[in-house]
């Protein structure tokens, strides 16, 4: 057998080899389609595959485990086939297969859900026959015979629907009143007095007569057994009408929402993935509505004053309602204006935005029941069948003619008939290419529809109506905005509904506040997103996902992006899932860079000197940044804080991205495609960032960072050696400052105005600030410095040249002090009174999109808040869990709050003196710290490291970047401000973050790689983000913390008690120690227990200085001299283990006096 085994798989390896991995891809998927088409034998119908016209689809209870055992078998088989061996077509034709499969096999576990609730007031069996009739072959006696036989068998599907509506009751998953209350009436109306008179019948008429080929007798029986079964049929419907309204009317269930049900809401969440195809929680996808929809409301508004039409949204509509201009009289008169729209309007425009369009007919007709404002139903890839626009003509008075081109442009070209004609064409799997948009009652344990992708194409086009010219007039537009709103207030409503336990009633409010449509149709509408949860969420998700697409090959492409290039990328592969999508589209992007590619035949060097061209640009941008580089060819300059130079920005950085987008990345080593990526990034990242450029970049001023920061880091600045041009330069620049201040107001106002200011957290401390550097004479500034003994000591100048610099210099020092004491009046009395209430920017218009915008640009990953958010609450679990665990064996008890609650109020733990902390610090950092990098590090860089006091109150310690030359040192500022709250256990923690090998490590790495110059600092103040260029924060930030955790692994960290208490003098040790043991002893643990706890502690610390300590307690004689012979036979059996060797009593003794050494340090 295990040769066999082999043999198969050696014959399975040679087929790869030989090429036919395509061919079994292709075979696979025909499989599958024969396979789909045959389980649903209606749609079959409709796409002329006549092999089962006998039969109706199976609503049993098993059905849905027959196609899950199938489903595996097909994965099975489909895994088979290496994906990474296949053409770039066949990896997606591979993905979407794969996808399709999955999404069933994961929605399987749902079926006792909204699958089991086959009908309500949208779909069922008895919704359309004339559906049915009408995609019924009817050309011979077999056809004839095929279609009795069909509609025999609705009996049975009538018993299975039961079926399932009986185990919905049982499971207690059945709909809510809405959703069925209309499905008696209907079964109703639908059952005719003579069987003769159902549109089953009517081919039995001239259509049967008409066939020369039947005998008469034939055909006489196959009337009467077609009456027979239609007779049958009906009472199959009346008997589920019985059921209905006996029994499943009396379990509905009362929520509207199926967050009702047990584990509704993780049955709302997957099914909404289901229509999205992308992991988008209910909370996500209702703030995009919310955002949306003010948006949207905007944009009507203005168009409303143009048509000088007042009040809300609905009331302007209500005038144009009113209005006889916007109705047509009749049903007739309304399906001959879409006519005249979709052939007469739309069709010749579509070459501006389409090539290759597919040749089929769509045809406008009347819809068979209530519900959306119109629908399509797809045709035949042959045109037997055209496309169909049904246009819901049941509220004709309620119908305004400045809706019917958005929706004729949603239903048809460019929308879906488009979109599935394409599709009908293409080179994809036929099960692909005829895709069943059935049975939405069964999402998720359904086959895809790619909901999104199909309505939110739909949308998509309805704004390609302003790009093509078909909307006319502001009506018009305001028409196809009022669409575009409906399907944003979807959105809402619809996780209102389902996940936040709104009522019908507030969804209806919601509807109405911000629509055009009249009650009737809202009503119909949110019945319709009760019944069909998430499904409507996927017209404007999926639009925004390729708008978004859009946009990004705009920036990518620059020249190169061709609207008609980038349609047919979207529709050629047919409906799909966006994440899909989006991987084809960022293939598409590269591949149309490699072909169009404007370079030379040396990409390497024209990526290298684009990025010198950026980096001298940024400099230039930045003259702050660069002389802190040492670069001084912009001495005289200041950065540019006016509202333009967003702009100014923004334009200069799409070009740069545009001629990067010329380079092609593949032509590219793998060092080279990482610096075009990570430069690609910083482009994009601004690029993304601009749409914010009116909040949080609007507030220059806030406690962190702003002009009264530190004035003396001009000074730092200059250049060591400085001549007569150097001076004369900072003058300059000092004259420039008063009016950056103005900029700095301007922006503050525009903060006021669009209401996106600071809270008084951010603000509190700034006028304090303020009023320590201003000072009342220029001579006092610390600008005036480099005016005194460095003046002096420049012999070039002469005596006379000195006088007129320092003369100049109080000048325009004077200046600069009377802007900074206006900027401090404007915060103090105009800026404060126009702070945020909230703490969080939520409160903003847009603030949740904004706050997501932010945490990307300093995540650098696609996170979401909630992930975020949870991640902390797992870390901080993780990270209680383990120093609880620390102060169990340390004999420390309550919370950690409680205990370093306890710690850092002791005096013990406090340091008398500011001297005394930074002298602290610098121990821990250059003799306990940076001795062991060796261990952890190679290559070291030996840049200079300094430890000063923070200049501001903040957080507990802060870094300034070193120079890449050295020439200034990177600079460690411990906050100072509280010394009464800086205990000592912090120390050990923060230097390892801010210093080494945290920070100042890395970033001295950072400064003498060999990468652009761009990328060796930051550019961007913290404020303006995520308006910014990227400094990268999490990886920044999380290398600091991450550092910390190497004080374990380089012995910083000696022991349990130091862990918490780093820095801890050997005294204050002993007296905790000592006090631990003590209560040991009382409580009556076991001596031995005890001495081993306090042996732990010490066992790196000199045991003759802890035996003097505890003397000096007055601690029992003769304990203490046990305690001395345990500590000495413990030094033998323990310390020596500790270094891993067997060394001789003398080593030993020389480690001892080591220790002991590193003791009186430590003390």
């Amino acid at each position: 057998m295990k040769a066999l085994i082999v043999f198969v798989v050696c014959l399975s390896t040679i087929s790869y080899i030989e090429g036919t991995l395509e061919e079994d891809l292709d075979k696979l998927q025909q499989d599958f389609s024969n396979w789909l088409f045959s389980e649903n034998p209606q749609f079959a119908t409709s796409i002329n595959i006549h092999k089962y016209d006998d039969r109706l689809d199976d609503y049993s209870l098993d059905v849905f485990d027959r196609w899950k055992n199938a489903v595996d078998g097909y994965l099975q088989q489909l895994g088979v086939i290496p994906r990474n061996s296949l053409s770039a077509k066949y990896k997606i034709d591979f993905d979407i297969f794969e996808n399709f499969l999955k999404t069933y096999q994961e929605g399987y576990s749902w079926k006792d859900y909204n699958p089991l609730n086959p009908i309500n007031f949208l779909e069922g069996p008895n919704i359309d026959p004339d559906y049915l009739v009408g995609i019924t072959p009817k050309n011979t006696r077999g056809d004839f015979e095929n279609f009795i036989a069909r509609i025999e068998g609705f009996p049975k599907q009538m018993q299975q629907i039961q079926a399932r509506f009986k185990k919905a009751v049982l499971q207690g998953n059945t709909y809510n009143n809405v959703s069925i209350f209309k499905v008696p009436s209907m079964i109703d109306h639908g059952i005719t007095s003579r069987p003769e008179d159902f549109s089953f019948y009517s081919p039995f008429n001239d259509t049967l007569q008409n066939i020369t080929t039947i005998p008469n007798n034939i055909k006489n029986d196959l009337r009467n057994r077609a009456k027979i079964a239609i007779n049958s049929y009906f009472q199959s419907l009346r008997d589920v009408k019985t059921y209905l309204t006996t029994e499943y009317f009396n379990n509905l269930r009362d929520s509207y929402g199926v967050s009702g049900w047990d584990r509704g809401s993780d049955y709302y969440t997957s099914v909404l993935q289901w229509h999205l195809s992308l992991p988008l929680t209910p909370d996500e996808v209702h703030q995009k509505g919310l955002d949306e929809v003010e948006r949207i409301s905007k944009e009507m508004k203005k168009i409303m004053a143009k048509l000088s039409l007042h009040g809300s949204v609905k009331e302007a509509f209500d005038t144009i309602k009113n209005d006889s201009r916007f109705h047509l009289k009749t049903g007739a008169d309304i399906l001959a204006k879409f006519n005249h729209i979709i052939h007469e309007e739309i069709e010749p425009k579509l070459p501006l935005m389409f090539k290759n369009l597919p040749d089929l007919p769509v045809d406008v007709r009347p819809m068979p029941n209530d519900g959306t404002g119109g629908q399509y139903i797809p045709g035949t890839a042959d045109g037997s069948r055209p496309g169909v626009f049904q246009v819901n003509l049941m509220h004709p008075d309620e119908m305004v003619t400045i809706d019917f081109m958005s929706l004729a442009i949603h239903e048809t070209n460019p929308g879906h008939h488009l979109q599935f004609s394409t599709g009908l064409v293409a080179k994809i799997a036929d099960f692909r290419r005829n895709g069943i948009l059935e049975k939405y009652f069964q999402a998720p344990a359904l086959f895809p529809f790619y909901t999104a992708f199909v309505e939110g194409w739909a949308l998509y086009a309805e704004s390609l109506g302003e790009e093509m010219g078909l909307y006319k007039d502001d009506y018009d537009l305001l028409g196809r905005y009022g669409s575009e709103i409906f399907r944003a207030c979807r959105l809402v409503v619809d996780t209102g509904l389902h996940s936040k336990n709104w009522t019908r009633q507030q969804a209806i409010d919601y509807m109405a506040t911000y629509t055009a449509y009249g009650e009737s149709r809202i009503t119909t509408e949110i019945d319709r997103y009760i019944t069909w949860p998430g499904q409507a969420c996927a017209y404007k998700i999926g639009e925004l996902k390729i708008r978004e697409l859009r946009n990004k090959a705009k920036v990518e492409l620059g020249d190169l992006f061709d609207i008609k290039d980038f349609h047919a990328v979207v529709l050629e592969n047919g409906a799909l899932p966006l994440t899909t999508l989006e991987t084809i589209v960022d293939d598409w992007i590269e591949r149309s860079k490699i072909a169009n590619a404007r370079t030379s035949e040396h990409p390497a060097e024209d990526l290298a000197k684009l990025q010198t061209d950026f980096s001298n640009w940024l400099m230039s941008e930045n003259p702050g940044t660069a002389r802190y580089l040492n670069m001084h060819g912009y001495d005289e300059d200041v950065r540019d804080f006016s509202l333009k130079a967003f702009d100014d920005l923004k334009n200069d950085v799409d070009n740069f991205l545009m001629k990067l987008n010329n380079i092609p990345r593949g032509a590219l080593n793998e060092k080279n495609k990482v610096d075009f990526d990570i430069f690609k990034d910083t482009l994009i990242t601004y690029h993304d960032g601009y749409k914010w450029r009116w909040y949080a970049a609007d507030n220059p001023v806030n406690f962190l960072e702003g002009p009264q920061i530190d004035p003396s880091a001009d000074v730092e600045q200059l250049p060591n050696d400085m001549n007569l041009t150097d001076f004369e330069s900072f003058i300059t620049r000092i004259g420039k400052y008063p009016n950056q201040m103005n900029q700095f107001k301007t922006r503050m106002d525009k903060a006021i105005s669009e209401g996106h200011t600071n809270h008084n957290a951010s603000m509190f401390r700034v006028i304090k600030r303020f009023e320590d550097i201003i000072t009342s004479e220029a001579e006092a500034f610390p600008l005036y410095l480099p005016f005194n003994e460095t003046l002096d000591n420049t012999t070039s100048i002469t005596d006379n040249k000195k006088a007129e610099l320092r003369r100049r210099a109080k000048e325009v020092i004077q200046k600069y002090l009377t802007s900074l004491t206006e900027m401090k009046d404007y915060i103090q009395n105009t800026y404060m009174k126009h702070l945020r209430q909230a703490f969080g920017v939520n409160v903003w218009t847009h603030g949740n999109e904004f706050y997501e915008a932010c945490l990307k640009w300093h995540l650098s990953l696609p996170l979401k808040p909630e992930e975020v958010h949870q991640k902390g609450i797992d870390e901080v679990h993780r990270i209680s869990s383990e120093i609880q665990k620390i102060f169990k064996r340390l004999n420390l008890t309550g919370t950690t709050k409680e205990v370093f609650d306890l710690i850092k109020h002791d005096p013990k733990f406090l340091l008398n003196s500011t001297d005394a902390i930074l002298e602290e610090y610098k121990d821990i950092i250059f003799k306990r710290i940076q001795p062991n990098l060796p261990k952890l590090f190679k290559n070291l860089p030996n840049l200079p490291l300094e430890v000063r006091p923070s200049l501001t109150d903040g957080p507990g310690g802060m870094y300034q970047q070193v120079s890449p030359d050295g020439s200034r040192p990177g600079i460690f500022y411990a906050n100072l401000f509280h010394p009464d709250e800086s205990p000592t256990f912090n120390f050990v923690d923060l230097a390892l973050h801010e210093a080494l090998p945290g920070h100042h490590l890395q970033l001295s790495y950072q400064g003498v790689a060999k990468i652009p110059l761009f990328r060796t600092t930051s550019v961007d103040w913290t404020y303006m983000v995520p308006t910014a260029f990227p400094s990268y924060t999490a990886y920044v930030e999380g290398w600091a913390l991450y550092a910390e955790s190497l004080g374990e692994e380089m012995g910083v960290f000696k022991n349990d008690y130091e862990r918490f208490r780093s820095g801890y003098s050997c005294t204050t040790q002993l007296l905790v120690t000592t006090e631990d043991l003590l209560k040991s002893f009382d409580s009556g643990i076991q001596l031995d227990m005890a001495i081993l706890d306090f042996s732990k502690a010490f066992d790196t610390v000199p045991h003759d200085k802890l035996l003097a300590k505890l003397n000096s307690f007055g601690i029992d004689g003769n304990l203490n001299k046990w305690l001395a012979a345990f500590l000495q036979k413990r030094s033998m059996r323990v310390v020596v283990e500790e270094i891993n060797n067997t060394k001789d009593h003398q080593t030993l003794q020389e480690d001892l006096k080591a220790l002991e050494v590193w003791a009186l340090n430590w003390e």
